[in-house]
């Protein structure tokens, strides 16, 4: 081993040490340690953790530790494991073996044990092998992230083909839902956007989006960002499940039908009326800054342009998903 291997070592192992001398399990988890998941003794050690009183199987962490191929165990990750349990995890934190000794591909080798370990042990320790997440720390995310691009590579077509459809499903319901409510749309061939016509509404595309925006917060892109000739369009995705694309269309259409000639809204006549002078100064001041943000946002980034459903209630937990890490 060089001489800097062997400092980093010394250095690392002084310092996580230092950090965990007081370390304690938390109450309300539970912890199994130094189980067997292969034939080589200490190397092939793992610990899981999991919430105390849980009866179901629960999404899994699986965390691969760092250390530069020559240093770390699956000590100086408990802390972590077990912040992940208290959150409702599980949690497996493994060891594997090191290099010089044991050169590369070593650690796919021993994560590959895991795997087949957590399968056959799930129910067991109340781990879901429908629902993993491979972490990794440093050298960690190094391994991780070549044993995700191995079971892509060997696994992924059937997940390419899925998302090709789903795809293809949210383009045709966006597009016949907007040829629906009377705007004119081109099926695109490719990607997950879609660039339908406001013309009919007599608005511009920029109006159109801030209306949209601030009357029934559904986000689009006014099609102006992309050059003067997107003016009269609007730049909408459908990288969004159905049930966001139905209440989307849905609050579009609820604009539309509101809309009076000369291009406001009977709520904005109404709101504007019930107002005095001085609140409807402060509120247009408010709604400029906002534009003024909106439009930086709009021409200056067009990674920013998305089809959100911006109200609180379609931003739940179910809608996320609770298992990002």
């Amino acid at each position: 081993m060089s001489f800097l291997a062997t400092m980093f070592k010394l250095t690392a192992s002084r310092n996580d040490r230092r950090r965990d001398a007081a370390i304690a399990l938390p109450e309300g988890v539970k912890e199994y340690r130094d189980i067997s998941y292969g034939p080589y003794d200490r190397w092939n050690l793992l610990d899981v953790y999991c919430p105390e009183d849980t009866q179901e199987p629960l999404p899994t962490i699986v965390s691969v530790h760092g250390g530069g191929y020559v240093y770390g165990n699956k000590e100086i990750y408990r802390r972590y494991g077990m912040d992940m349990a208290r959150r409702g995890f599980a949690f497996v934190n493994f060891n594997y073996r090191l290099a010089p000794k044991w050169r590369f591909p070593t650690p796919l080798y021993e994560t590959n044990r895991v795997m087949q370990w957590l399968c056959a042990n799930a129910k067991q320790y109340h781990m879901d092998p429908t629902r993993i997440i491979l972490v990794g720390d440093s050298a960690g995310a190094q391994i991780a992230s070549q044993y995700a691009a191995i079971e892509a590579l060997r696994e992924g077509d059937r997940d390419i083909a899925h998302m090709r459809e789903e795809y293809d499903r949210r383009r045709r319901y966006l597009v016949d839902g907007l040829r629906a409510m009377g705007l004119e749309c081109f099926e695109p061939k490719g990607a997950f956007y879609v660039f339908p016509s406001i013309q009919s509404t007599g608005l511009s595309s920029e109006e159109f989006c801030e209306k949209l925006l601030f009357s029934k917060k559904v986000a689009v892109v006014p099609g102006t960002a992309f050059g003067d000739s997107g003016e009269g369009f609007i730049r909408a995705s459908y990288c969004y499940s159905v049930e966001h694309l139905k209440e989307a269309l849905k609050r579009i259409e609820e604009l539309e039908n509101n809309m009076t000639l000369d291009g406001d809204t009977i709520d904005e006549i109404d709101n504007n009326e019930k107002s005095n002078d001085d609140k409807y100064s402060k509120k247009k001041t408010k709604k400029e800054s906002v534009k003024k943000k909106l439009k930086q946002t709009c021409r200056g980034d067009h990674r920013s342009s998305a089809f959100i459903c911006g109200m609180r209630s379609l931003r739940t937990a179910e809608d996320v998903g609770p298992y990002k890490v």
